[in-house]
């Protein structure tokens, strides 16, 4: 398997389990936890999952340069702290389709902050893809007639663009050569230590300890809907671009709404069809575009040299 097409895969699987988060936040808000609790579930036992993971693969993961801390406390607090509380208080204003069609203008950040940060080429195709799947994005999430809160557009936008800074903080980290389990512990124990002042964590333990229902939800939204998905992400761009992972990430609201009909009977309609099919498209076509080996004019990226470009790079210079 080539190797980007492996980080299409863990890109793809990390949107696929964030989309599925719904399935365990929405249990949790009926239990009585507030959306800031649920984001410090999500940041501290994250943490301590990926804790154990790195425990098991090698302690040493452990070990990062004290010149390297800023970015992940950007990764953790300018990046998933500040997600949870924009995104959070985004839907609470306007509601989810709005709050998850607003965040995923990260790509048009990410785009920006890639270009700026690491000097990213962007091609023509990936900007017309860009603009295609987020069309398609809106078209799955906002069905419905909707009275927009000025501070939940700006909220939203807000969310949008601590993701971005999330996938930027991510790609520096696996750049200075920081595996994806120690990328995602430090961001998660950065933004679980962020969410305390704000979490009550106190009444956060006792109701999971009370509770069955809430413990079996707080251990899914945790280790399988964010623990798993963070290491994929950053392990993910050590093949690709954050530009194109950026695009990828898209599906996890198509795939929300899908989990919207099926679990919780929202009305998609055939707007909402029509959107998942203009996304899944736009994502196909990108893969495609990014899969072969075009121009640098029209690819965005530069070509890794393979193994016999670099065995006669290596004999020209012993002779």
């Amino acid at each position: 398997m080539k190797k980007s097409v492996l980080g299409y895969v863990f890109v793809a699987l990390a949107a696929a389990f964030w989309g599925l988060i719904s399935l365990s936040s929405i249990p949790l808000g009926a239990a009585g936890l507030k959306p800031l609790q649920i984001a410090f579930i999500r940041s501290f036992f994250s943490a301590a999952f990926i804790a154990v993971l790195v425990l098991i693969k090698s302690p040493r993961g452990f070990k990062v340069k004290l010149k390297d801390l800023p970015v992940f406390l950007g990764s953790g607090v300018l990046g998933f702290f500040l997600l949870n509380v924009f995104y959070i208080s985004s839907i609470e204003k306007n509601g989810s389709a709005v709050g998850a069609t607003l965040m995923y203008t990260s790509p048009v950040f990410v785009t920006i902050f890639a270009r700026v940060f690491f000097k990213e080429k962007v091609s023509l195709i990936k900007v017309l893809l860009l603009v295609t799947t987020i069309g398609g994005c809106a078209m799955v999430t906002l069905g419905g007639a909707i009275n927009l809160s000025v501070v939940g557009v700006l909220l939203g936008l807000g969310s949008g663009v601590a993701l971005a800074l999330y996938g930027v903080f991510s790609k520096m980290a696996v750049s200075r050569g920081y595996s994806s389990e120690t990328s995602a512990f430090y961001t998660m124990a950065f933004s679980a230590l962020a969410s305390v002042f704000f979490a009550e964590p106190l009444s956060v333990f006792s109701a999971i300890g009370n509770n069955g229902g809430v413990a079996l939800h707080a251990l899914l939204c945790a280790l399988l809907f964010t623990a798993v998905p963070y290491v994929l992400y950053p392990a993910g761009l050590k093949f690709i671009s954050a530009v194109t992972a950026g695009i990828i990430s898209i599906i996890e609201p198509v795939e929300a709404a899908i989990v919207g009909v099926f679990a919780f009977h929202n009305d998609l309609g055939a707007l909402g069809i029509c959107g998942i099919v203009v996304v899944s498209s736009s994502l196909v076509l990108m893969t495609v575009f990014d899969s072969r080996k075009l121009p640098a004019s029209l690819s965005g990226e530069s070509p890794a040299p393979n193994k016999t470009q670099t065995d006669d790079a290596a004999t020209k210079t012993e002779e």
